[in-house]
């Protein structure tokens, strides 16, 4: 489980390629093990290539939010909520959806990343990591979530260079070294392209700079073997006996003598993996071997269920050096620690998907029906069920001149929790439970299959009025919803009426071009109301600015 690059050095003259500019370096040929692959250019970017064992490593600048990579990362912080630079871009990108979603999981217990939906970027899902945390072990965990999931390629930003201040050069190395020691420990992954976009043409070129410098790195799916034969007898045995070996093992033999070896590692060192730090000696050959195997000890797994790692133990830091007759056991002991390491964390994440789902199935309403497993459905309730009465009488109470066709119950997970997550923050905020009214919001037929399943939507506000502000307008009086410049009818005359929980808490009244609350405190402009009302004394009307401040229990369907 040493660094792979180490080995490469032992070997250096044999496989050294050129040094020159990005346009001039060679492509490898498909007998090459790892490389800078070569450089694709169009008009506006440039992007760099390597092959890391089954993986192709890229490197290009641009808008990562363009990525179709099955996953996108998003460099953010602690609550997930990050709205500066590339996680702007991301967030906003993505819609409204994805980031009520972060406030819902931010909320909920979790590791040091979120997985969302893609929203209206062109991926299947977000993972959204904190960009203060070691760039090395997030990129691994990334990986591994690709693995399970067995999604085939991912885009990274350069994490942490923004909001988090880490060095660049740090961040290029940690992000390759990652993905290296990933593909060496999965040879035959399901992720096939490994994907970095950067903002800036500088972090491109230290991207590319650190991979020239991996050119002589050989396969991660190398499997070194060492013998106590004389090393020129020991290196044609090998040679003799490549044919027979797994074609992921593709040896590069040496014939300086051992000392001058040790000496030219020493000199051209790159730092190691944390697990393995090689301490070279200058022991003959066969004194170092028995040396070795009175330390070796039987491989074993270090399992950190809060992030999931995989550490090898029992080589006391010295290089391992494995013989003919135990390579095969060998590489058993290895493959089979990590698969049971690998049984445990996902025995483990399961655990942790199953209390989240009955966290979930506890925190919806008792009256919801049944819902298979899905996350949005519309039940219809049927009258005289003490349910049905009760939205039929409260729609009825000033509203005399309709007859309601249908009433139906909206039943969203994901919008009830990020409702609930709300409510129980403004709660806490004010200092009171006062915060929730039941209210009636009118409008049209195209636009109920979009509440249903994403919510209102402020982004409409203008459609039907803005006196009082640039939000979602709802009404304590059902008449008043029920207008037709509120609910204009269908071509069947039927209207459509929502009754919502709304989240008005502390507010105050609203003017003509409000996109926020006004601030309730002169001394703290972050301070805002909750809402705005169009009278504070007597209230008819609340506008909402923040969409996850409603939710749409009920629809109710009615002619004149």
């Amino acid at each position: 489980m040493f660094h792979i690059s180490m080995l490469a050095a032992f070997f250096d003259k044999f496989t050294r390629g050129s040094s020159g500019s990005p346009k001039k370096d060679r492509v490898l040929m498909a007998g090459d093990a790892q490389g800078i692959l070569g450089t694709d250019t169009n008009a506006t970017t440039t992007t760099y290539k390597m092959k890391i064992g089954a993986i192709t490593f890229q490197v290009a600048v641009g808008d990562i939010t363009d990525e179709s990579t099955d996953v996108i990362v998003n460099s953010t912080t602690r609550m997930f909520n990050l709205k500066l630079g590339v996680s702007k871009a991301i967030l906003e990108g993505a819609g409204p959806d994805v980031e009520d979603e972060c406030a819902v999981l931010a909320a909920q217990p979790h590791g040091d990343f979120i997985v969302t939906q893609g929203g209206y970027l062109m991926c299947k899902i977000i993972i959204h990591v904190l960009g203060e945390n070691d760039v090395r072990e997030t990129v691994s965990s990334v990986l591994e979530e690709c693995e399970r999931r067995k999604y085939t390629s991912v885009s990274f930003p350069a994490i942490g260079t923004g909001n988090a201040g880490k060095d660049p050069l740090k961040v290029a190395d940690d992000i390759i070294s990652a993905t290296v020691h990933f593909a060496w420990k999965h040879s035959t992954s399901s992720i096939k392209k490994v994907k970095v976009v950067v903002v800036q043409t500088e972090l491109l070129n230290v991207f590319y700079n650190n991979m020239k410098e991996r050119q002589i790195t050989t396969s991660p799916a190398f499997q070194p073997i060492f013998s106590t034969e004389p090393l020129d007898i020991a290196s044609n045995n090998m040679k003799k006996r490549q044919i027979t070996t797994s074609p992921a093992f593709q040896p590069i033999f040496s014939t300086e003598p051992l000392d001058v070896a040790s000496n030219n590692v020493k000199k051209r060192q790159i730092t190691t993996s944390p697990i393995f730090q090689p301490i070279f000696s200058t022991e003959p050959l066969d004194v170092a071997s028995n040396n070795v195997k009175k330390r070796q000890k039987t491989t074993s797994t270090v399992f950190q269920p809060t992030l999931p790692k995989i550490a090898f133990t029992g080589f006391n830091r010295q290089l391992p050096i494995v013989h003919e007759n135990c390579t095969r056991t060998m590489e058993h002991s290895v493959l089979s620690t990590d698969s049971s390491s690998e049984k445990q964390n996902h025995a483990w994440e399961a655990r942790i998907a199953n209390e989240q789902k009955k966290e979930r199935r506890e925190n919806i309403p008792e009256n919801w029906t049944d819902m298979n497993q899905q996350l949005f459905c519309v039940i219809q309730l049927q009258p005289g069920q003490s349910e049905y009465d009760n939205v039929k009488n409260k729609f009825f109470q000033i509203c005399f001149s309709y007859r309601i066709e249908k009433i139906e119950r909206i039943q969203n997970t994901f919008l009830w929790q990020s409702y609930q997550v709300k409510k129980d923050h403004m709660d806490t905020k004010n200092g009171h439970t006062n915060n929730e009214r039941i209210l009636f919001h009118g409008t049209d037929a195209d636009s109920v299959p979009n509440i249903n399943k994403h919510g209102f939507n402020r982004s409409y506000a203008g459609k039907n009025a803005t006196a009082y502000g640039k939000g979602t307008y709802f009404a304590i009086d059902a008449c008043l919803s029920a207008s037709d410049q509120y609910s204009r009818p269908d071509s069947n005359g039927r209207k459509y009426i929502y009754v919502a929980r709304v989240l008005t808490g502390d507010y105050t009244r609203g003017h003509e071009g409000l996109i926020v609350p006004p601030s309730k405190n002169p001394y703290n402009f972050t301070d805002l109301f909750d809402s705005v009302t169009d009278d504070i004394q007597n209230p008819q009307l609340f506008v909402i600015f923040s969409d996850c401040q409603t939710y749409p229990e009920y629809l109710i369907t009615l002619r004149c």
